[in-house]
């Protein structure tokens, strides 16, 4: 069996944690919008605590397993792409385990790490719909088999440091506009 970007000879453990990585990826980035259904949250709340933990759970996982595969394997694109998808990796366990504590705790920030949460586990959705968009709007200027072309450079942060910072943003300012009705 010949070696591929994401399989290779002999590596049982790295191949172990790539596809554990995409298949647990694959689970969050369909069931965590429901997360952010009202509806689901104020009708069904038992629904809503047992798949958020089902969506924490497979984060963490996916998390985890794609730093393993990072660690034993790197990335295709480098140290950068290396670096920020470790971070990428790391944030999402933080933000599953976070979101956890903070729930069962009923501590009011596990909106605000459920949020984080949410915007990690679309990320890899908006990754690709970022490349999508580059290649019908420009036709991939900057882009590169070996993901060293400036815009991959960019696009290894872009895909989920400037919503998390919006969303940021957004959430200082609500708290500010609440504190402000009090």
């Amino acid at each position: 069996q010949a070696s591929s970007r994401l399989f290779q000879d002999g590596a049982g453990l790295s191949n172990l944690s790539i596809y554990a990585h995409m298949v647990t990826g694959g689970i969050i980035t369909v069931f965590t919008p429901f997360q952010l259904l009202a509806v689901v949250r104020k009708k069904w709340p038992r629904l809503h605590r047992m798949s958020g933990y089902v969506v924490a759970g497979t984060a963490l996982v996916t998390g985890i397993a794609g730093l393993m595969y990072i660690l034993l394997q790197g990335t295709v694109g480098g140290p950068l792409m290396s670096f920020a998808f470790a971070l990428y990796g790391a944030l999402m366990v933080l933000c599953a385990c976070q979101t956890v504590v903070l729930a069962r705790a009923r501590h009011p920030d596990h909106r605000l790490w459920a949020e984080r949460l949410v915007i990690l586990a679309l990320a890899s959705w908006f990754y690709r719909v970022h490349y999508g968009l580059w290649f019908s709007t420009v036709g991939g200027i900057g882009v590169e088999p070996d993901f060293s072309g400036w815009f991959d450079r960019i696009q290894v942060f872009a895909f989920y440091v400037p919503y998390l910072a919006v969303h940021e943003i957004i959430w200082r300012w609500r708290k500010r506009g609440d504190a402000a009705m009090d």
